[in-house]
């Protein structure tokens, strides 16, 4: 064989290594950023000036916890997908007839995640029912069906009963400090 075809494959072997170890590094996942939390979905807003948000995912997105305690599902550093510094992600499972738990603190920029874990929709709103004038961006403004999430990126500081607009007796309280 000609030593410049030898030396063209040579080459030719380098560059495809080197560009497979490149694609392979690049997918792995990173442990603080967003796809890594919930799944890739570009619908999550980017963080710059970004006022409340409101996204929705499949079932197969969807941040899980066992009930009866505040899960925090992932944090975030300055210059991640949520660019607040310490921003973090917490869960509040709705079992058809509470959501769990009833009661969660967090700090302005966190993410809250309602998973319906029932098999009836919900439709998690701002007290009082029926305006939601408590605080009237947290309002997912639709019914969400079994095993979807809705989330809500809490920006305003103070203490905010919600409810079920299905049933608004089940009832949960966010603080923001």
């Amino acid at each position: 064989m000609n030593k410049k075809v030898i030396i063209f494959i040579v080459i030719l072997a380098a560059v495809v290594f080197g560009i497979y170890v490149y694609a392979k590094k690049a997918a792995a996942p990173h442990s603080n950023t967003v796809e890594h939390i919930i799944g890739s979905d570009d619908s999550v807003p980017k963080q710059e000036n970004a006022p409340e948000a409101v996204i929705e995912t499949s079932p197969q997105q969807a941040v899980t916890q066992e009930p009866q305690k505040t899960e925090v599902v992932g944090q975030f550093s300055a210059g991640e997908e949520l660019a607040s510094p310490d921003v973090q992600v917490l869960s509040v499972n709705f079992s058809g007839s509470e959501f769990t738990p009833f009661t969660v603190d967090i700090h302005a920029g966190d993410w809250v995640f309602f998973k319906n874990n029932s098999n009836a929709d919900f439709w998690p709103a701002s007290a009082p029912h029926p305006s939601h004038t408590n605080y009237p961006e947290f309002d997912a403004k639709k019914a969400y069906g079994p095993g979807k999430t809705f989330k809500f990126q809490f920006m305003k500081k103070g203490t905010f009963s919600y409810h079920n607009h299905e049933n608004p007796s089940v009832q949960g309280t966010i603080v923001v400090k």
